[in-house]
């Protein structure tokens, strides 16, 4: 691998996290020979593609940062391709159409109305009590750490198989899990 431009120049708009210490920030590629994870494109490629966004982890390293389509345009359009957790999204999204359809007006009231309460504070809780682990503990980093679902030694098993094409599948071509653990 080459070496990479200034950070200035490769990711205009990434800011510096503070740091404590006295000590200068310096990039992985200036101190060891760390691999980043995936390709990143010289600069005249970055100025051509102005929508490629760079992230930095907590070690320093640079990467670039795939692309990701809108959920609603991926699950809705018939021509791009469905993972099975997008299927079975539709299949629940029809049930409740038709449920809808099928009960009178005003018990399809209080059911949708309960249903949405409870999964609404549900969903609110859980990623609230999610998000704040992660971010003080690093909580889900640990577990993926823990379970190896980046460590082909410790993985492997049908789930973390279907796990990789799924994610592959949703994430479009040219994405490889391997390259990015």
């Amino acid at each position: 691998m080459g070496t990479l431009p200034p950070l200035d120049q490769l990711a205009p708009g990434l800011r510096q996290r503070n740091h404590s210490s006295k000590e200068p920030l310096t990039r992985p590629d200036q101190t060891t020979s760390i691999p980043l994870p995936l390709p990143l494109p010289s600069s005249t490629t970055q100025q051509d593609d102005p929508a490629v966004s760079y992230g930095k982890t907590p070690s320093g390293q640079i990467f670039a940062i795939p692309k990701t389509t809108s959920f609603l345009h991926s699950l809705l359009n018939p021509f791009s391709p469905k993972s099975n957790i997008d299927l079975l999204t539709l299949f629940t999204l029809t049930t409740q159409i038709l449920l809808f359809l099928v009960m009178g007006k005003d018990k399809a009231r209080w059911v949708f109305g309960m249903s949405f309460a409870v999964w609404r504070v549900a969903y609110n809780v859980g990623l609230g009590w999610v998000l704040t682990r992660q971010s003080k503990e690093r909580w889900i980093v640990k577990k993926a750490k823990e379970y190896g679902l980046f460590n082909e030694e410790k993985r492997g098993g049908e789930g973390t198989t279907w796990a990789e094409k799924e994610l592959e599948m949703k994430m479009g071509k040219g994405y490889d899990t391997k390259v990015m653990s």
